[in-house]
């Protein structure tokens, strides 16, 4: 049974779409807040690692029993979807750790630090996905102008015709914070010109996760998953199961060869000049 919040959607030409798909990439943002008695809550950079590299094979093992090709992995990023040229977060390199004002992301990879057409096309990217499901946001059909104009850099730098883009926002409460004191929603601004999501805050463990598969041939929406889960620990082994089987239960896998004729493949997208 899927938990409360979930949201899901496919596009209408979905099998013949990924008929044609060569390549997928797996790219995953996880960002783990701590909550604490004795402090401040802050985020955790170690935390909100192994968060995502659970998560990330999590995905990937998802991707490939259902016959995806290539399911390469990317987490360049934590805290992506926090983003706020306005705002910083208190923030710690391990559980107990001094923290420090830092704005989103917390980390990027190297790597993607020093290509900045990389860089921007994966931050967008993620961007639209994670507003696509703020309040009120219906589930996404297309990447908004400014991120299809940068998908021909992911493409260029990763192969892929495909991106998965998995953003999860987890919390880990001590026991002596589990305590219910509702549902409040604060609001961060998303990059550029995409606007407000929310971010729910409560005083048990939970994880929310937005999850999208775009092509990035023309950036079309081509299915999309939204799901809340609370009560336990995202940087554990004994969460996965529970939250990857609402997460990816409607995903459909590859065709196989007796499926109808693959349709041909839309133009690529070119940068803008």
């Amino acid at each position: 049974t899927a938990p409360p919040r979930a949201t899901f959607s496919i596009a209408p030409d979905f099998n013949e779409r990924i008929s044609s798909l060569t390549n997928v990439v797996i790219l995953v943002d996880f960002s783990v807040s701590r909550a604490s008695i004795s402090k401040q809550d802050y985020y955790c950079i170690e935390e909100s690692q192994r968060a995502e590299l659970l998560a990330a094979e999590t995905v990937q093992e998802e991707l490939r029993n259902r016959q995806y090709p290539g399911c390469a992995i990317l987490t360049p990023f934590i805290g992506t979807f926090l983003r706020d040229p306005t705002n910083t977060y208190d923030v710690a390199e391990k559980s107990g750790d001094p923290s420090q004002k830092l704005a989103a992301p917390f980390r990027t990879d190297t790597n993607v630090q020093t290509n900045e057409e990389f860089k921007q096309g994966l931050l967008q990217t993620m961007a639209c996905a994670s507003y696509a499901f703020g309040t009120n946001n219906p589930p996404p059909a297309d990447m908004d102008q400014l991120s299809r104009e940068l998908l021909p850099f992911v493409t260029k730098n990763t192969g892929a015709d495909a991106v998965l883009v998995v953003v999860g926002y987890g919390r880990i409460v001590t026991e002596g914070k589990q305590f219910t004191k509702g549902l409040a929603t604060g609001l961060a601004t998303a990059v550029l010109t995409l606007g407000l999501f929310s971010v729910v805050s409560m005083d048990v463990p939970y994880i929310e996760t937005w999850t999208v598969l775009v092509d990035l041939r023309d950036g079309k929406v081509l299915w999309s998953n939204a799901t809340f889960t609370k009560n336990f620990d995202p940087t554990t082994n004994n969460y996965l199961a529970f939250w990857a089987h609402p997460q990816f239960h409607d995903l459909p896998a590859m065709p196989t060869s007796s499926s109808p004729t693959q349709s041909p493949p839309p133009p690529p997208l070119s940068p803008t000049p």
